[in-house]
């Protein structure tokens, strides 16, 4: 997406790919050396596309997917967060604690 390439000098740390969609945003970013998470809603996947081609090349490039994350009843402002994942053996995803804190 253009306004990001127009920005993409004056990032210069992680990155927040917060609704990735398809991705893109979020590997151009990898791509040029930072860290970066993809969250979204429900699924940065439509549901029940064949191959998940989106899943896979956001964690083929190392970049974590936060899905599922419900953020509605948030109020607006400044947050960190946590995601604290449960490794399951033999698994292909996990679950995940997330945890929102204000200073």
């Amino acid at each position: 997406q253009q306004p990001f390439v127009d920005v993409a000098d004056q990032v210069t740390g992680p990155v927040l790919d917060a609704g990735c969609g398809t991705g893109d945003t979020a590997l151009f970013f990898a791509g040029r050396g930072h860290r970066v998470v993809g969250i979204d809603y429900l699924s940065i996947e439509g549901y029940g596309v064949a191959d998940a081609p989106t899943h896979t090349r956001l964690l083929g490039a190392g970049i974590p997917i936060l899905e599922g994350l419900d953020l509605f009843n948030v109020r607006p402002g400044r947050w960190q967060m946590a995601a604290l994942p449960l490794r399951i053996k033999d698994g292909d995803a996990g679950l995940t604690r997330a945890v929102l804190w204000t200073n």
